[in-house]
């Protein structure tokens, strides 16, 4: 085991100052059932029925594979390094809404379908409006 953190050292942020400690603060959500997290040396894993975790700091493990599907994507297979963090970023992005507040990723900009500008819309020309009519 490489260390062990509490869940309320997790939620007050007391990790190490580096990217260590940044990786840690992703991977903490307070929505689990835990107490400890138990980070154990690279390459080994927890006892699992099935899968992994894609929680602990090491590379390996975090690698999550991101598929984006539909029209609003433009199609192809990008080799850049994304996280799971970019996801709400993208969709936020691609949906025209703000990013949640505790959103720390990136806008995966190469995966979303520029939209094309519409013209603004004309007005009819020899129509004259001259308001409501009177009572």
């Amino acid at each position: 085991m490489v260390h062990t953190y509490t869940r309320d050292q997790l939620a007050s942020g007391q990790l190490p100052p580096s990217e260590w400690g940044l990786l840690l603060s992703h991977s903490y959500s307070p929505n689990g059932g835990w107490y400890v997290m138990v980070i154990p040396e690279a390459y080994q894993m927890q006892t699992l029925a099935a899968g992994t975790t894609h929680f602990s700091p090491w590379s390996y493990d975090r690698h999550v594979p991101l598929g984006f599907f539909g029209a609003p994507f433009t199609p192809g297979i990008y080799h850049g390094r994304v996280q799971p963090v970019d996801l709400a970023a993208t969709l936020a992005s691609m949906l025209g809404v703000n990013q949640p507040s505790a959103s720390v990723g990136n806008v995966l900009i190469q995966a979303i379908h520029s939209v094309p500008t519409l013209p603004a819309p004309r007005s009819a020309k020899g129509v004259r409006h001259e308001g409501p009519p009177s009572p």
